[in-house]
């Protein structure tokens, strides 16, 4: 008995700095999973020319890959996921993105391989509203569920509609770190020091967030500083802030699981701070933050969804998070970044993860200076 890899990978970004950071993290987590003797054989579904060209010239012989090139086809992976489950009679199944969880060790995720093959029924993820790897078994359970059209739903419907018991990753470092913007980009080179090429060519838009990065974590090292973080945070983020941090956290959680559950695509995601941005303006929610902060951990996605601002501008919450106002397009993101890059005390801006393995890192990095 064995567990098959099934690892979806859209096209790799054509974002020059992106593209380079999400090639070098996917053949890293295809090397971890080629290494786990537990993995018999592992599937890619990509339309990624790249890739699909790397590895028909034989890049891992030692373990088979099955390549499904979605390329000028219709993509749906609840059906692809059906379909490779009736073609190759599969039972135990994991499945994720190609770049997910940068910063976990083949030893962990090993450990979660041989529990899904230990025990019956059973879902494995690391967040329960919007799984970026699910192990389950059995995997003819697809057949119980509405077909996911994304990742993001396809935990939730097992748990929910097939009934299978769900198993939570525990909470680390490497099973909630994700990269997703600068600011993770600039923590994994901080935590990991790979990425040095990227670091380099691409050094003048990244000088400044290292230095934002470091002042944050010297006043997280600081007893009794009023520490800000909105936006997608979860209780378990909170607890891990007051077993290894002595802040005052001011924390206020919203819009968990708005991807999954298709707020944004339906345009219904709404924000505290999106209401009070809409009334007080960027100088407004900026004061208020700095009034009762010392310092602010920010998800934005947040913020600009209520607004219905970023949705489709990949980039303009790129340049946010560089704190590159002049490079935004968009007044409203513009503007608030601006703001933001002019506040008194140390900010980041990011999305889910720096507000969830973000925080496991920057208390890494505050724990070890």
């Amino acid at each position: 008995m064995s567990v098959s890899a099934v690892i979806f990978q859209g096209s790799l970004t054509d974002q020059g700095i992106m593209k380079e950071v999400n090639t070098e993290l996917f053949w890293s987590y295809l090397n971890k999973l080629v290494k786990i003797n537990e993995i018999d054989k592992i599937f890619l579904v990509t339309n990624d020319e790249m890739l699909v060209h790397s590895l028909n010239n034989g890049c891992y012989k030692e373990k088979p890959i099955e390549l499904i090139n979605t390329k000028d086809k219709d993509f749906h992976l609840g059906k692809i996921l059906l379909e490779l489950i009736d073609s190759y009679n599969l039972t135990h199944l994991l499945v994720s993105g190609g770049t997910c969880l940068p910063l976990i060790d083949v030893a962990e995720l090993r450990g979660y391989v041989k529990k899904l093959l230990e025990e019956d029924e059973i879902l494995i993820t690391n967040n329960p509203q919007s799984g970026d790897i699910v192990l389950f078994n059995p995997a003819d359970k697809i057949k119980e569920i509405r077909l996911p059209d994304s990742d993001n739903q396809l935990s939730n419907n097992l748990r929910y509609e097939a009934g299978l018991k769900q198993h939570l990753m525990e909470k680390s470092t490497g099973v909630l770190f994700d990269i997703d913007t600068p600011t993770d980009v600039v923590l994994y080179h901080q935590i990991t020091g790979k990425l040095d090429k990227v670091m380099d060519e691409y050094n003048y838009l990244f000088d400044r967030l290292n230095s934002r990065i470091k002042s944050v974590s010297e006043v997280l090292k600081q007893d009794y500083k009023e520490l800000i973080i909105t936006g997608r945070v979860s209780g378990n983020i909170i607890s891990y802030i007051n077993e290894y941090l002595r802040v005052r956290i001011r924390a206020y959680s919203e819009e968990r699981g708005m991807k999954a559950l298709g707020r944004i695509s339906e345009r219904k995601v709404s924000s505290l701070f999106g209401y009070m941005l809409e009334d007080l303006g960027s100088d407004g929610l900026f004061t208020y933050f700095e009034n009762i902060g010392d310092v602010g951990i920010i998800d934005s996605r947040v913020i600009f969804y209520h607004m219905n601002r970023g949705i489709d501008s990949e980039m303009d919450r790129f340049y946010s998070d560089l704190f590159l106002p002049e490079k935004i397009k968009d007044p409203v993101i513009r503007e608030f970044t601006e703001r933001a890059k002019e506040s008194s005390m140390p900010l980041l801006l990011g999305g889910h993860s720096l507000v969830s393995g973000g925080i496991y890192s920057l208390i890494d990095l505050a724990n070890n200076e």
